[in-house]
């Protein structure tokens, strides 16, 4: 890829990033027009409408990506998984949270299935653990503490009395574990690839960037399911740290499609094609 190529894809992102913010300040008005009318179903739409639309301008810059690279498993997976978190957020937003979740849960598992490849070419791994098995205990330790807290801590509707705790519906008791493994994973892979990229054409540093940004990401998700099944969280204060961790991570996230030409990401072109000091291997 020559340098025109490169300077028009990071000319795409920095169009795909003025509008992510443009969207976002449009969502901030009409929820704060809206915060203290009555709520209505048509108010409820359009705000669900209106913070779906930031995610999408991510799914454009990775659209860009595949275009220029070609669609291959790497980038056409990492392209669509923004797609069905754009379908989660509205879901969430218009309260079909079981449905809402099977979204980022699709979302996340395309991300595995893209972190499998190679950038410019297929590869066979474990999916979805790889690397060095002195890492399953721990990571396996630090989920199940996590998921147990959730599971002890319920908490109860204020008003009806009715307790909203995961282990109060089997739905949840089997899809939030399956969740939070998915979440792990995805944060795993990144990890892995960070230290066994392949060093000839992809970045270790930019892949670090996408680490980063699943750990932001795991926090929006946890305060969600924190407020959700165990210990309710004030507002504006869980909107602000639920929405700008998911967008902050998402955006670290979308590195994935600048690993083999770090010059064309808008916050990270100094970065360079090489490995990690831990290692180098092909993944």
């Amino acid at each position: 890829m020559d340098e025109a190529q490169i300077e028009k894809l990071k000319g795409k992102s920095k169009q795909c990033f003025a509008t992510f913010w443009i969207l976002v300040f449009v969502w901030i008005f009409f929820s704060f027009i809206d915060v203290n009318r009555p709520p209505n179903n048509t108010a409820n739409l359009k705000i669900s409408i209106l913070k779906t639309l930031p995610i999408l301008t991510m799914f454009a810059n990775g659209v860009s990506r595949a275009n220029a690279h070609g669609w291959t498993t790497f980038y056409k997976f990492t392209a669509l998984s923004f797609l069905l978190h754009g379908a989660g957020d509205f879901l969430l937003g218009e309260d079909f949270f079981k449905i809402g979740l099977g979204a980022f849960l699709v979302a996340h598992l395309m991300n595995i299935k893209a972190f499998n490849a190679n950038a410019n070419a297929e590869v066979k791994e474990k999916l979805p653990f790889p690397g060095h098995q002195r890492y399953y205990l721990p990571f396996l330790v630090v989920l199940i503490i996590a998921l147990a807290f959730l599971f002890a801590v319920a908490r109860t509707d204020e008003e009806t009395g009715e307790n909203l705790g995961i282990a109060d519906s089997i739905i949840m008791t089997i899809a939030v574990p399956i969740y939070g493994t998915v979440l792990a994973s995805c944060l795993w892979r990144s990890y892995h690839r960070r230290d066994k990229c392949d060093a000839k054409t992809e970045s270790a540093d930019m892949w670090k960037r996408v680490m980063i940004g699943y750990c932001i990401y795991a926090v929006s998700d946890t305060l969600i399911a924190v407020d959700k099944f165990s210990t309710a969280v004030g507002e504006p204060q869980r909107t602000i740290i639920v929405m700008t961790s998911y967008w902050g991570g998402q955006w670290l996230i979308t590195c994935a499609g600048d690993v083999e030409h770090p010059a064309s990401n808008l916050f990270f072109g100094g970065l360079k094609i090489g490995a990690s000091p831990e290692g180098g291997e092909a993944a």
